[in-house]
């Protein structure tokens, strides 16, 4: 997945982006705030599950692509997509 828009890439910034569900430009701060609308927990669940990898921490050019990985009935493999 791409974890963020602009040209630069937080940690912090993509996991503020994982928990609300949106992004914002690495120009306005990279950080979106708002409402939390899911939780972003490490290690492995006892349910269904989304697995990313995520930037390490600081800030880096916005050029590397992270792993999503499905942990769920009925999701055996695929290409993920988004509107």
């Amino acid at each position: 997945y791409v974890p963020a828009a602009g040209g630069t890439v937080s940690r912090a910034g993509t996991i503020a982006s994982l928990e609300r569900g949106k992004v914002e430009n690495a120009l306005l701060g990279g950080k979106p705030g708002g409402r939390i609308e899911a939780s972003v927990t490490s290690g492995p669940s006892s349910g269904p599950a989304v697995y990313v990898t995520l930037p390490p921490a600081g800030t880096h050019s916005n050029t590397n692509r992270y792993l999503v990985g499905i942990a769920a009935p009925g999701f055996g493999s695929g290409i993920l997509t988004s509107d």
